[in-house]
């Protein structure tokens, strides 16, 4: 069975990390703020094709995210599995007229089981 969990990220550009490889991968980071009574911090990671898709904005601008939700497993050495989650972004836009009241987090959740 196979689920395609995605979702939108609306909110403020907090931070673009420089790229990072391990082994024949490269991604960069980058983490939108959600404003609110309690901010979100979302890291998204974008891959090797897709890294130059964040280069026309700058912190503060106000950003859209569509993004796949991965999930894998690893086996340390000692035997140990290890589950880590990627939020994988696949398309960042800019919201126009946008203020950071209005910013805000959206989650398709219509493939989900309950």
């Amino acid at each position: 069975m196979s689920t395609n969990l995605q979702g939108t990220v609306t909110g403020i550009l907090n931070r673009i990390d420089l790229p990072k490889s391990k082994g024949k991968w490269t991604s960069k980071t980058f983490t939108i703020e959600v404003p609110g009574d309690y901010p979100q911090y979302i890291q998204l990671e974008l891959k090797e094709k897709d890294m130059n898709k964040i280069d026309p904005f700058k912190v503060g601008d106000s950003v859209s995210a569509d993004y796949f939700l991965n999930g894998n497993n690893w086996t340390s050495p000692d035997g140990r599995i290890i589950t880590f989650n990627t939020l994988k972004c696949f398309n960042i836009k800019g919201e126009e007229n946008k203020t950071e009241e209005k910013a805000e987090a959206h989650f398709s959740d219509s493939d989900l089981p309950f």
